[in-house]
């Protein structure tokens, strides 16, 4: 099995960066280097061209890349990388120090062969050592022991007037096993053959989310082109190269880098287009504005677990990622108010130091459900390990409350659960919240307390 590691340019803390063994710039025939952006095409061509620099990625094998001037396709050397056998990967990016003007071209192309049929993880360019505006990745690269010529285009050519980052590339063992694979005559051009563009954004679809006021959403893109060899190509590309439209500004807006804001209470479909075309795929968004409502219970007949109201109790987690679970979870906090929100949700539990709960009549929850959503239904459970103080699974000497909730959808419900039958309830330690209908995915949740009903 391959130990993949894809998207791995997002999820890398850090650079390192590093000589490139072997690597001796070669300015013979090159532009002098210059502090301001130009329009050269050449990468790699038996040398780097003098603006380039490289530089490995954090916890990579720095001593995976090296010039080769045994093996390659044309003239006198290659990229040479070195793939390890375990433990790490291969990765780095090669970057123009002071940009390139690539407005001229469509597509990056490059030879490649390796040691045996692999795929490499994830190849492109625009990783550029700063905020990487204008990454293109292509997944899965399919190469083998023969040359063949590659194809990456560029999106929206326009937009790369000033681009540092040229090519990187990042490649996991496979099977447990390192390979050698290598990169001739790296370049941009601008081909006649690059055709049929088919931006998309959320992989095509129409997604709908409700968003409270002041978070965030990231709009993904991606694209297909027809390639001068007749296949298509995929590519994931940076939301930076779209352009986008909210149809209700006053609810949710939306940044030049696809980045969408809810604001006021209200409703606005995110859209897009590249180069005059539209892109396939939207996001309606409903903007939520709306806290659960203040608590207003005595503070003395409370106990509580997560609300902004009274003062907390320690709670050990939110989400103890057991087996099978699926869900997600990120706390957030809107003009001081903090709610818990999860995600993909099976089922998840909330673990606390034991609560005495016995003289309590309740337990409350402000629960909101996403307009989106028809026929949710919400199971919780409340768990006391009983006098040996360990879960045995409801059995023995444990007390048990168990309640399902029909959720109204577009709304705060406020949840009230009697525990007045359970025993013992004086070394509460575990609320499990169970998606008891599975028609829904995402809940946010508020106001978590015991209190003693008056």
């Amino acid at each position: 099995m391959k130990q993949t590691i894809k998207n791995i340019i997002s999820l890398l803390p850090a650079f390192v960066l590093i000589a490139a063994a072997g690597c001796t710039h070669d300015t013979d025939g090159l532009e002098e280097v210059k502090s301001s952006p130009v329009a050269t095409a050449e990468v790699f061509i038996d040398a780097f061209t003098a603006d380039l620099q490289y530089a490995a990625f954090g916890g990579s094998d720095v001593k995976a890349f090296d010039v080769d001037t045994e093996v390659k396709y044309k003239g006198a050397s290659s990229m040479k990388i070195t793939v390890p056998d375990e433990n790490t990967f291969a990765g780095g990016t090669y970057y123009s120090t002071f940009g390139r003007d690539l407005s001229g071209y469509n597509c990056l192309t490059f030879w490649a062969k390796a040691t045996k049929r692999a795929s490499i993880d994830e190849i492109g360019f625009g990783v550029d050592m700063e905020e990487n505006k204008y990454k293109v990745s292509v997944f899965d690269l399919a190469v083998n022991t023969n040359w063949k010529k590659y194809y990456i285009p560029i999106p929206a050519p326009a937009k790369l007037q000033s681009e540092k980052g040229l090519f990187f590339f990042g490649e996991g063992p496979e099977d447990g096993a390192g390979y050698t694979f290598w990169i001739d005559e790296l370049k941009f051009e601008n081909l006649g053959t690059i055709a049929h563009p088919q931006p998309k954004i959320l992989n095509g679809a129409t997604e709908i989310i409700s968003l409270f006021a002041g978070l965030n959403f990231p709009v993904t893109g991606s694209e297909t082109f027809n390639l001068p060899d007749g296949t298509n190509r995929d590519i994931t590309l940076s939301a930076a190269y779209f352009d986008f439209v909210s149809s209700g500004e006053n609810a949710a807006t939306v940044s030049n880098e696809g980045v969408v804001t809810a604001h006021s209470n209200g409703s606005a479909e995110i859209t897009a287009e590249m180069n005059g075309i539209k892109a396939a795929g939207s996001l309606k968004v409903h903007s939520v504005a709306d806290f659960a409502p203040a608590p207003a219970r005595d503070p003395a007949s409370v106990i509580s677990i997560f609300s902004d109201a009274y003062t907390n109790r320690p709670v050990d987690y939110f989400n103890g990622y057991w087996e099978w679970q699926t869900t997600q979870t990120s706390e957030f906090n809107v003009n001081g108010d903090n709610i818990l929100r999860y995600t993909n949700f099976n089922f998840v539990g909330a673990g606390f130091p034991a609560v005495d709960a016995s003289a309590m009549s309740h337990i409350h929850f402000d629960v909101y459900l996403p307009a989106e959503t028809t026929g949710a239904r919400l199971k919780i459970k409340l768990l006391d390990f009983g006098p040996n103080d360990v879960d045995d699974g409801g059995n023995i000497d444990d007390g048990i409350a168990t309640q399902t909730f029909d959720l109204v959808p577009g709304q705060w419900n406020p949840l009230e659960m009697s525990i007045e039958s359970m025993r013992p309830r004086d070394k509460v330690r575990l609320i499990a919240y169970d998606n008891d209908a599975g028609y829904f995915s995402n809940f946010y949740l508020d106001n978590i307390y015991f209190y003693k009903e008056e």
